[in-house]
């Protein structure tokens, strides 16, 4: 029969290894993501890996025994007892926290995943902004003498900045952000903890809030705050379908008719970004050999 000593060493090996291994969820995550999402998954994993290595340095903190080979064994069964709780809360934690990651990867691989032309981005810096009534408009240092058309869609990263407006100068271009697009845009919305996204969905600028786009949805839409809201149009910014167009903040009764529909409202995206630093223009991938590049 075992001793009491070596069942609890045993036990405490067995902690450890959870540890461990939960440790490293995320790094595997990364690694089957690919290139294009690891950095985002190692980003977002960081918060993870300090409480798991600084849990088990507590549970090690312990003064030498001469009863144990180790040193940071605890030495009695309510310390044992303790080792043992700390551990199974990180465990579970850890465990949540996967889950959230797991979700936030499918979202990112939900944006990559509506085709759209092939491009390449040109990188511009801003040296301008004005605000002339509803609209909002930045001016880039690059022109017509390195592609730039009126029409081309702007972004920043994965976010969708707005497009080039006219005039369009050898060495300077005027960009008015999405959110002063007049019409309505087709987009698709990503829910954490849905199997499938919505499709289908039209947007629209809000009246009342500049900084909002505004749907309306059925009244049993699972879709709710933190959704995210990619452009899944055909005609309106057809080069950047796939690109964030915003989150959803706040869902609410849709006031003519609170009875059937909601209505959600979605930050855009671009306000969170410093689009008034640096953006890139898609150019065409044809238009790799053009002048100036």
């Amino acid at each position: 029969m075992a001793s009491p000593l070596l069942s609890s060493q045993r036990l405490l090996l067995l902690i450890t290894a959870a540890l461990i291994l939960n440790s490293q969820l995320p790094s595997s995550i990364a690694s089957l993501a690919g290139n294009v999402l690891a950095p985002v998954v190692n980003f977002a994993s960081l918060p993870l890996r300090g409480p798991v290595y600084s849990t088990a340095t507590k549970i090690a903190e312990r003064e030498d025994s001469s009863d144990f080979a180790h040193p940071g064994v605890p030495k009695t069964e309510d310390e044992l007892r303790r080792a043992y709780g700390l551990a199974l809360v990180e465990i579970e934690r850890l465990k949540q926290e996967y889950q959230e990651l797991k979700q936030r990867l499918e979202l990112i691989e939900g944006v990559q995943a509506i085709d759209a032309p092939e491009t390449r981005p040109l990188t511009a810096k801003v040296t301008g902004y004005r605000n002339p009534g509803p609209r909002q408009v930045i001016t880039l240092n690059r022109g017509s003498r390195q592609g730039i058309q009126p029409g081309m869609t702007v972004v920043y990263e994965t976010v969708l900045v707005g497009r080039v407006v006219d005039p369009v100068g050898p060495s300077s271009a005027d960009v008015e952000l999405v959110t002063s697009h007049d019409g309505g845009l087709q987009v698709r919305i990503n829910q954490p903890g849905l199997v499938a996204p919505e499709e289908n969905i039209r947007v629209r600028r809000s009246e009342n809030d500049p900084d909002y786009f505004v749907a309306e949805v059925p009244k049993d839409s699972l879709l709710r705050a933190g959704a995210v809201v990619v452009l899944a149009d055909a005609v309106n910014y057809s080069d950047a379908r796939g690109r964030l167009l915003g989150i959803v903040e706040r869902k609410a009764p849709y006031t003519p008719d609170p009875e059937l529909l909601d209505q959600l409202w979605i930050r855009a995206a671009v306000l969170d970004t410093p689009y008034r630093k640096e953006v890139a223009v898609l150019l065409p991938k044809a238009d790799e050999d053009a002048p100036g590049n």
